[in-house]
């Protein structure tokens, strides 16, 4: 995938930011801000696959795969994550 800012930036994150294989994100939740600092990995399966270098998950891999439709075309996510969640000064923890 080529262009990987604005597709990131389609999963609904505040900010993005692409610094070669680096990709940086932040959404507002509330009063906090939650940081993740990403890493473009190759999938063969996929066209666009990252995991989680810095952030509130224990590890994180999310993989998309663009397949085309009739009318245009259907984005599927696969996303694995460590449900331990870690906290910093600028991201929230749950409930």
């Amino acid at each position: 995938m080529r262009d990987v800012e604005p597709f990131v930036r389609s999963s609904g994150f505040d900010e993005v930011a692409v610094d070669g294989e680096t990709v940086r994100v932040a959404n507002d939740v509330g009063i906090a801000s939650i940081e993740l600092t990403l890493e473009l990995v190759d999938d063969p399966d996929a066209d666009l696959a990252y995991e989680q270098r810095e952030g509130i998950f224990e590890s994180m891999r999310t993989a998309y795969v663009v397949t085309p439709t009739a009318d245009g075309s259907e984005v599927t996510a696969r996303r694995r994550s460590r449900s331990t969640w870690r906290s910093s000064a600028t991201s929230s923890t749950p409930p």
